[in-house]
This record gives C-alpha cells, structure tokens and sequence, in this order.
C-alpha cells in the first residue's frame, strides 16, 4: 500500500509541475461542451444531452490512459521494476487514471448543466452511471495500454484489444444514463450498476494475473 501511495504521489507532483494532462482534459472538455452549444443550441433533449456527454467521456478516457506506460523512458520504467512488482505499478496507474476520469466526468456533468440545463430526473443515478461507466472505460483502455506498452507500443493492437471490451462497458453506463431521464429509484439500477462494478473487478483482477508474465522481458 505504501508502494501505491509513493507512486501516486509521484504522480500527482509530475502532473502539478506540469499541469499538460490536467489542462488537456479540461480544455478538451469546455471546447467539446461549446462546440455541442454552438452546433445544438441550448433546447436539445435528454437523449442526445446523455449521447453527448458519453462521446466526450468515451475520448477524454482515450485522451487520459493512452500514454499512461509511455511517459517514462525505458531506463525510468526498469528502474521502478526493481523497485516494486509489475502489480503495483498497474494498481497505481488503475488508481491515477480513474481518479482523473472520475474528475473529468463530475465537471463535464456540471458543464453540460451550464450550458444545456439538466434534463435528468434522478441526478444521484445518473452521476453513480456516469462514475462507473467511465471508469469502466478507463480500467479497459489502461490495461490495454499496459500491454500495448511492453509490445512496442503497438497501439493498433490496442485498438483491437479495446473494442471487444469497450462495448459493453460504454452499453453499461449508457443503459443506466437513459434511465435516468425519468424519475427512478436506485434500488431499480442496483443490478447493473453491480454488473459495471464486476466487470471493473474482473478486468483489473484478470490484468492483476496476467501482468507479471507480460512484463518479464
């Protein structure tokens, strides 16, 4: 835990003495959100506000998680693996880029309030299906990232690896944002909003395995 933490950390000071990623997602957020303004106007409806809203988490997901075994030189990159397992390194990494996409998805929600008004009914659904279906695409996109990194980041066999898996975990918080347009109890979407939180488990304990043998080279 104290290796995570170290690793955050480092993170976290890398991103404040730089401030290209934070300012990247920001700034693509606002210019998506204006660009939707400028195209629909104000009156759109519930439907194409929560289509809208998706397409900008699906790629400020892409934008946050394709380099995130990149950034570092080959020579940094071995230096951490004497210091720590593969794991920790993947955790840390699972950890950091969910806590941005979950930042990115709370301010894109308030944008669209700001600049659209809010057609959702039962807000505390849709925010819980916005956080889980991002990060669902984020645990997706970093793992894949992951092994695209030890494979000479190749990122067209990233793009192949993605789909499969990127389906159904955009379906899962799509499926939950519509119903949200109507009032609705949170009892009603505890089901699939277990399911998104499954397969966020699966995929990081699937990696969690396969991680070490990936990285032995």
């Amino acid at each position: 835990m104290k290796q995570i933490l170290a690793l955050l950390q480092k993170d976290f000071n890398l991103e404040w003495k730089n401030k290209s990623s934070a300012f990247g997602l920001m700034l693509f957020a606002f210019s998506a959100t204006y660009t939707a303004y400028h195209i629909f106007g104000q009156n759109i409806d519930g439907s194409v506000w929560i289509s809208s809203f998706w397409l900008i988490s699906i790629f400020g997901s892409i934008h946050a998680t394709a380099h995130s075994f990149t950034k570092e030189s080959s020579e940094e990159f071995l230096f951490y693996y004497c210091l720590v397992k593969p794991q920790v390194i993947l955790i840390e990494k699972l950890i950091y880029n969910n806590l941005w996409i979950a930042t990115l998805a709370l301010i894109n929600i308030g944008l669209f309030s700001l600049f659209f008004g809010n057609p959702i009914e039962s807000l505390d659904v849709f925010i819980a299906a916005g956080l889980i279906g991002s990060m669902s695409i984020t645990t997706v996109l970093t793992v894949v990232s992951a092994i695209a990194a030890k494979l000479k980041n190749n990122f067209t066999l990233m793009t192949i690896l993605s789909l499969p898996l990127l389906i159904p975990a955009i379906l899962i918080g799509l499926n939950i944002s519509l119903e949200s347009l109507h009032v609705i109890s949170f009892s009603e979407v505890l089901q699939p909003l277990l399911s998104g939180s499954l397969f966020i488990l699966l995929c990081s304990v699937i990696s969690y395995v396969l991680i070490p043998y990936l990285w032995q080279d």
